[in-house]
């Protein structure tokens, strides 16, 4: 038997305590996720990594431009914490002013590649047939180009540049989004909350936007996570290769490739770019192993 309240022995006010409100499922994905160890890792490390990239202009103690011609390949010390490159300009500085770069690149790229994703997705897996033999032969195509060679043909037409590498991830990322979303609509839509909505009416797009996507989303947020990591993976790749951003910009990938001849004499130069990249992939990949674990039915149904 079911009752409104719980009767507290001794409470002279109403004599009922009442019951406490369920939280919703994000917010109760939230606190699963703050339980994980993965997920704190994760997020501490993305944290860190964000607030370097929105606070680079206070946090950074030189200019990362700057040239300091007598402060060449200088090791960590206490004016260079984390050393000087082969222009005595100061890593530390270099390497938070990165940080913003990797990040842009990355958010640019899945804002991109999700949108135009989910929403083929969406189509493909709904209204089928035709359509959706269409939308996935021409992702299939797409797939078929390595990413470095489609950044090289945007190089040729947009010039290398930042927005050139974000367009390139980007677009690389959008056969995997509608692939996902695709494999989330078809096994959606023949369930009965689909079937009850258009009994009464509703219209496809509403079915389909309103009622089936938002069901897909949990995968998708495991994968924002993946794609953000090989976004900038990929952006240090091409500016390693000069069609990511340009010098004197500091693009981790472009320091890596100014390092390679340094490194007998300089380690120091490879080291800490390569280090700040490393963070930032396994905090990445740490939060997307969290965020399937904590948005998976079957295990939320065990906490």
């Amino acid at each position: 038997m079911s009752t409104a309240g719980i009767q507290v022995p001794g409470d002279q006010t109403h004599g009922f305590l009442p019951e406490r409100k369920a939280d919703s499922p994000w917010v109760a994905a939230g606190k699963r996720l703050l339980r994980n160890r993965a997920g704190v890792i994760g997020l501490a490390g993305l944290s860190i990594l964000l607030i370097a990239a929105l606070g680079a202009d206070w946090l950074a103690p030189f200019d990362p431009l700057a040239q300091h011609a007598r402060d060449r390949l200088l090791p960590p010390g206490p004016v260079y914490w984390l050393g000087t490159d082969e222009l005595g300009r100061d890593l530390l500085s270099r390497i938070i002013y990165g940080a913003r770069i990797s990040l842009s690149v990355g958010l640019i790229s899945v804002v991109l590649g999700g949108a135009v994703g989910t929403v083929t997705g969406v189509v493909a897996g709904y209204w089928g047939k035709n359509l959706d033999a269409v939308i996935m032969r021409v992702w299939d195509t797409l797939l078929a180009f390595p990413t470095i060679l489609l950044g090289v043909v945007l190089a040729a037409i947009m010039g290398p540049g930042v927005v050139t590498a974000a367009v390139a991830v980007g677009i690389n990322n959008i056969p995997t989004f509608s692939r996902l979303t695709r494999a989330g609509v078809l096994a959606e839509k023949e369930k009965d909350y689909v079937t009850a909505a258009r009994t009464l009416g509703a219209s496809d797009w509403r079915i389909a936007f309103r009622h089936i996507f938002p069901n897909c989303i949990p995968p998708l947020l495991v994968q924002l996570a993946l794609a953000m990591a090989f976004a900038a993976l990929l952006e240090a790749s091409l500016s390693f290769l000069g069609l990511g951003a340009q010098p004197p910009e500091p693009s981790w990938g472009s320091m890596l490739s100014k390092a390679q001849g340094f490194l007998r004499i300089s380690p120091w130069f490879g080291i800490f770019p390569g280090l700040a990249l490393a963070i930032l992939l396994i905090s990445l990949n740490f939060l997307s192993d969290a965020l399937r674990d904590v948005l998976d039915p079957r295990r939320a149904s065990l906490d």
